[in-house]
Order: structure tokens, then sequence, then C-alpha cells
């Protein structure tokens, strides 16, 4: 039986100490760091598995960095199975996989996890025939070995994850791609000018154009002198530019994506980590926002 005291632990967001700004529950952390026994606990003491951090995270969220916290190690099939297990114990509990903002698959998706986001896309996809909890939590089992089994699991430092198709493209409006156009065929004929005209754009507060144009620039990134190992500076400082543009818009998982690939390409530009930080903080993991 849970007293109330007891309650009142369970629902404790770390007030009181060092990581209450963070707002994580036990069940967030226990998630994260693959703490099956005590997750298991937990959830048979009834811990909510729709609360949510201060940054909006859920525990189903949290399974998504995996044991030990290291946001930039590749995944690998042992941090896999731990938490695709915690992702299948909080579905079986009633956990939600389509929680409103940014869903868990998706931000599986741009840290680098396939097997995870594939697991969690399972889970939606039972959820939204209508099938029970228990039946969410066994596709998920379903889905990560067949993942595992087709190799999606190899992934490197410089292989990141596309979400679905159209998901990943700039979306502008006719009259923007017009211009765009014009302009290519003109004085934005190398990536810096394209960085220039993306700047203009997110100082006017056109973020969408921003993105656009510093998508266009990174494709002529080659352009640029001075490229060696990893990405060429004008290719690093469009990249960065654009993480911020799509964060802007309110496209956490783009701008994710991106400062993964800065924090992989440039580890020792701070900026790299910032942008990390920013989107890892957007996308409702306030704590592995400090870590980066």
């Amino acid at each position: 039986e849970v007293t109330v005291a007891a309650a009142r632990l369970l629902a404790c967001a770390g007030e009181g100490t060092s990581f209450g700004f963070v707002g994580n529950t036990a069940l967030h952390w226990c998630a994260a760091r693959g703490h099956l026994g005590c997750l298991r606990l937990l959830l048979d003491a009834k811990s909510p598995t729709a609360s949510r951090s201060r940054g909006g995270g859920t525990p189903l969220h949290a399974c998504t960095h995996g044991p030990g916290g290291d946001l930039m190690a590749a995944a690998n099939p042992a941090a896999d199975e731990a938490s695709v297990a915690a992702a299948q114990l909080l579905l079986a509990s009633g956990a939600d996989p389509t929680p409103s903002g940014l869903t868990p698959s998706r931000l599986a998706a741009a840290l680098g996890r396939p097997v995870l986001a594939a697991a969690l896309q399972a889970a939606e996809a039972a959820a939204a025939a209508g099938k029970s909890a228990q039946a969410a939590a066994a596709a998920v089992a379903e889905a990560a070995a067949a993942a595992a089994q087709a190799g999606a699991g190899a992934t490197s430092q410089s292989a990141f994850v596309r979400l679905p198709a159209g998901e990943d493209e700039v979306q502008s409006s006719s009259e923007e791609q017009e211009q765009d156009e014009e302009a290519e065929s003109g004085e934005w004929a190398t990536a810096e000018a394209w960085r220039e005209a993306g700047n203009r754009a997110f100082r006017a507060k056109e973020f969408r154009r921003a993105e656009a144009r510093y998508t266009r620039g990174l494709a002529l990134a080659q352009s640029c002198a001075g490229s060696g190992p990893g990405e060429a500076p004008c290719a690093r400082e469009l990249r960065s530019n654009r993480s911020g543009a799509r964060l802007a818009a309110g496209y956490a998982a783009g701008a994710l994506r991106d400062a993964r690939r800065l924090v992989a390409a440039a580890p020792e530009w701070p900026k790299s980590h910032s942008r990390l930080g920013a989107a890892l903080l957007a996308s409702g993991c306030a704590y592995e926002a400090i870590l980066a």
C-alpha cells in the first residue's frame, strides 16, 4: 500500500535539491538510466507515466537517452536493449506513445537511435489502431528486434537518421521559392552569400526563409576554402545557423539533428555545444541540455 508520504516522494520532481529546476521524477531518472528493477517498483506503486519535466519531457522521452546518459555515444545493442525494455514497461503501464509536442519516436531518431525510434513508431501505430497497452508494448519488442536484425542500429559519428520523407525538407511558400531561385543565378552564387542572405532573413524573424537559405548554402559548401577533416568552416557556420533557425521556427527535431552533427564534426567549437543544449532543452531534455 502506498502511504501519503510515499506518494509525495513518487511525485517529487527534485524540489529542494540542486536538480529541482529540471523537474524530473524518479520515473524519468530510472527510464533514462535503464534501471529496470527500480522502474518496475515505481510503476507497481502507480508512479504517473504522464508526468512532465520542466522542459515538457515524459518518462517515455527519457528512455531515448540510454544508460549512462552519454548522448554522443553511438547506439549499441546493450543500450538499445535497456531502452527498449524500459519503454515496454512504461507502455504496458499506460504511457502515451504520442504525447503532445515532440514524440518520443522522433526524439529517438534525432538522437541517432534508429532501433529505439522504430520500436516507438510501432507503439504509435498500435495506439492509433486502438490496441491495448500490452499490445503496444509487445509491438515495441517485435519492431526493435526487426530493426536490429536489419542492421539499423549500426550508426557512426557521421551517420544520422532522417525523419520520414518530407519532414526534413524546407517548406517555403511559392513566393519565397521564386525569389530564392532568382537570386541563385545572381549574386548568391556561393555558400557564404547564402549564409548572409539567411542571416538577413533571421534578423527579420523570417525563420522558415532563413532555414531555406541556409540549406541552399550547405548544398554549395564544397565551394568554401579551408575544407579538411569534418565540415568546412563555412558549412559549420551554415549548419549552426540552420539549427538556430529551425529552433526558432519550432522545428526542434531538425535543430537537434543539426546540433548533433555539429558536435560530431567540430567538438572543440563551443557553439556546437550551445546549439545542442538549446535543441535538447526545447525537446524537453533539461538535464541532458546541461550535460551538452
